[in-house]
């Protein structure tokens, strides 16, 4: 149920900076083409797309990577348990602790 608020609200706040910026338009140049009059919202919206896809393989590879460099250490053996010494009354001091 709370991911379903979260996602609303995002929703929200997506859709008031889309009515808050009907008006404005940029001219996107890429290099090879020129678009005109390109709604803002759209421009954000699809550098924040790109920048998803890109950064995917990025920490994709620094998760693998990184799993990498700490190999796991060997298991370690248990120290072996002391053997029980005879309680004599009156030679091992009071409750049997020399």
């Amino acid at each position: 149920m709370a991911r379903l608020i979260v996602f609303f609200l995002i929703f929200a706040v997506f859709l008031i900076f889309i009515v808050l910026n009907l008006d404005n338009k940029c001219n996107l140049n890429l290099g090879f083409h020129t678009f005109m009059d390109v709604p803002i919202y759209i421009t954000s919206f699809f550098s924040i797309f790109v920048g998803m896809v890109v950064s995917i393989p990025i920490f994709a590879f620094l998760r693998k990577k990184k799993g990498d460099r700490h190999p796991k250490p060997p298991p370690q053996q248990s120290a072996p348990v002391p053997e029980e010494q005879e309680i004599i009354p009156g030679e091992n001091g009071p409750y049997g602790i020399n």
